[in-house]
């Protein structure tokens, strides 16, 4: 009995080990596909931002209007620049004035760029326009400094989330195989109990045949003269 309840234990912990094990690989897959997929969104969000504040500043120039003076509404997060043909800025908000620019980008690319106002890289969108004869570009940068601290603040929840799921699904494990594996102990035990009263049922009814084989096989004659007396009979 001892050994049974052990039998049934280390499998218990075996399945419940491997369940553990599936399901922790499942969430981390899926935690940094989480992290991963996240980090692309916000990153195309301030891409997007970028670039529409370059179309505005595109569509006066190509109103005909000349180059504008460029402002941004946060010095520590954005900076705008205009380069002509040749890589000249020829206007610049005040945070990067003064500065060759800070890309070399054609209409429509973006990349990512070091820049004196901050130590993490701007992430610089161009956008293309005309002055008169003049192609001019509009640079955009802005720091993704909200994409690395969200990134880092789901990062920071998973960490934390993981384990206490991985628990409560191991917990989960434990209690299901726990339930089946008693009802398959119920089960085989009752098997051998049928086994044992069949057994025992028909132990007298063997015994009687086995007694008249052998009792046939001594006396051959007398076993002939019983079975003659019985059909007469």
């Amino acid at each position: 009995m001892a050994g049974e309840r052990r039998r049934l234990r280390a499998v218990r912990v075996r399945a419940t080990v491997i369940a553990a094990l599936a399901v922790g690989l499942a969430l981390v897959a899926g935690g940094v596909v989480l992290v991963l997929g996240l980090r692309v969104e916000l990153s195309n969000d301030v891409r997007d931002a970028a670039r529409a504040r370059a179309q505005e500043v595109a569509r006066v120039i190509e109103a005909g209007r000349g180059v504008p003076e460029v402002s941004v509404a946060d010095p520590e997060e954005e900076f705008l620049q205009v380069v002509d043909q040749r890589g000249t800025v020829v206007a610049a908000s005040s945070n990067v004035e003064g500065l060759p620019a800070l890309a070399r980008l054609r209409p429509g690319g973006s990349t990512e760029v070091d820049t004196p106002i901050d130590e993490d890289p701007f992430l610089v969108v161009a956008v293309g326009a005309r002055d008169g004869d003049r192609r001019l570009t509009v640079l955009d940068g802005r720091t993704p400094a909200g994409v690395a601290e969200a990134t880092s603040t789901v990062t920071r929840m998973l960490l934390i989330g993981l384990p206490v799921l991985l628990a409560l699904a191991s917990a989960a494990t434990w209690v299901a195989v726990g339930r089946t594996l008693r009802r398959v102990a119920r089960a085989e035990a009752a098997q051998r109990r049928f086994v044992s009263d069949a057994s025992h049922e028909l132990r007298s009814p063997l015994a009687t045949v086995r007694q008249h084989a052998e009792v046939a096989l001594a006396h051959p004659g007398r076993s002939a003269r019983t079975s003659s007396t019985t059909t007469t009979g």
